[in-house]
């Protein structure tokens, strides 16, 4: 039987490696945390730096390159020992001495793993050749991003038909010298849509449309049988100039003005109350643009259709991943360029009177003189002995300018991300959420 002093023993060396395994729970909890903590910065930090380099890569007129970061495993091993010893030495009537002692130890053991994809197959370099989807805009101006920032970086030129004619007038987002009159209408276009948006004058809207398998085909009138097999494959019957015709209804998104007050819009944009075309303000000509609306894909049926020339149509025309990303690298230079020779771009108006202050900017500034003032940068790296960075003046003039660098890093980003898992796939309504007319 054993004695009191061999249990105290026992209890004694329980209650050690007791401790030994809580003090390692607690220590693997807390070595979760920050591993977790490490790589999420470490992730965040790379995936900027990736982003900024190949804008660099760009801005010297170099090819980019793009990795993506797989899986990270990361195995833990913990173990925890303790190694005892202990002696009772009986004392005659007395109850004896007690000794005893135990050594614990404890291993641990971290082997991270880590995956790098280059991304150099087909459907990534289609997808970032091809012009960006138009639901990925819309899904953009849904979440709130400001209008003038996704025309700036996403729209490659605005294309629109004057009423009661069929000629089509591009407006090119490129600023040189000899593109200096279209690029102003083009900015004056980007902050007419802002200031439409921010006052709730610019509405996103979606039209349902039927768009016939075969037009033009006769077809019997469909039977019971026939309605529910097109329902089965999400299509629909109907008739038309008294023919059915089988198809599918789409929903088409559209932006729409909502009875914009002129005389708010000039309290901010005073510019815009001249310097317009045919005797006409640049608000007025820039209203008479898009006061039927506008949307991303034209209708070509319907900008054909001679019946339809009393309505203006316009249309944006999408810049691909890979030409925003080039577009957003190499402006600076363009706009700066302007800036400074400071151009006429018509009979009584310089770049500088036309443009409103708010787009007087370029999208994304990158390289910054000795002695700009601005906030530490997100990121920044060398390249080609020149230094690029993603930040912001301290000093800002106006609102827009506090963080208006990042936000647009920021939104290439997410338009990367967005592109390359194809936006085009998933349903529009679910995107959009539209309220069909």
């Amino acid at each position: 039987m054993e004695s009191k002093s061999d249990l105290r023993i026992r209890y004694a060396l329980l209650i050690i490696a007791s401790c030994a395994v809580l003090g390692l729970s607690g220590c693997a909890a807390t070595r979760l945390r920050v591993d977790y903590n490490g790589y999420e910065n470490a992730f965040a930090d790379t995936s900027n730096r990736e982003m900024l380099l190949n804008l660099a890569r760009l801005n010297q007129h170099d090819p980019t390159f793009f990795f993506k970061m797989g899986q990270i495993g990361t195995n833990y091993r913990m173990l925890a020992t303790l190694t005892g010893t202990g002696s009772y030495v009986p004392q005659g009537t007395n109850l004896g001495n007690a000794t005893g002692g135990g050594t614990p130890a404890v291993t641990y053991e971290k082997d991270p793993a880590f995956t790098f994809i280059p991304v150099n197959d087909d459907t990534t370099a289609q997808l970032l050749l091809k012009p960006v989807p138009a639901e990925l805009f819309y899904s953009l101006y849904q979440q709130g991003w400001r209008a003038d920032q996704l025309f700036r970086l996403m729209v490659d030129r605005i294309e629109f038909r004057e009423p009661k004619t069929k000629n089509w007038q591009i407006i090119r987002n490129l600023p040189a010298a000899d593109n200096a009159l279209d690029y102003t209408r083009f900015l004056r276009a980007s902050a007419l849509a802002y200031e439409l948006q921010r006052r709730g004058y610019l509405r996103l809207s979606g039209h349902d449309e039927f768009v016939p398998l075969a037009k033009g085909a006769a077809l019997n009138a469909p039977n019971a049988t026939d309605i529910l097999n097109a329902q089965a494959k999400n299509l629909t019957w109907e008739q038309k100039d008294g023919q059915w015709e089988l198809g599918q209804e789409n929903i088409t998104p559209q932006f729409e003005l909502n009875e914009p007050s002129q005389s708010q819009i000039l309290q901010d944009m005073p510019e815009l109350g001249k310097g317009g075309i045919n005797g006409a303000t640049a608000l007025q000509a820039m209203l008479a643009i898009l006061q039927n609306g506008f949307s991303i894909e034209d209708n070509p049926a319907t900008a054909d259709t001679a019946g339809d020339t009393q309505n203006v149509t316009c249309h944006l025309v999408m810049r691909s991943m890979l030409g925003l990303m080039t577009a957003a690298a190499q402006e600076e230079d363009g706009f700066d360029g302007l800036m400074d020779s400071n151009p006429m771009v018509d009979s009584t108006l310089h770049f500088k009177e036309a443009v409103p202050p708010v787009e007087q900017r370029p999208i994304l500034r990158l390289t910054w003189k000795p002695e700009d003032s601005h906030i530490p940068a997100l990121v920044e790296v060398t390249y080609e002995n020149k230094e690029f960075m993603v930040t912001d003046m301290t000093n800002a003039a106006t609102p827009e300018e506090q963080s208006w660098n990042r936000d647009v890093f920021r939104l290439i980003s997410q338009i990367t991300s967005q592109v390359t898992v194809d936006i085009s796939k998933f349903p529009l309504p679910q995107i959009l959420q539209l309220h069909s007319d």
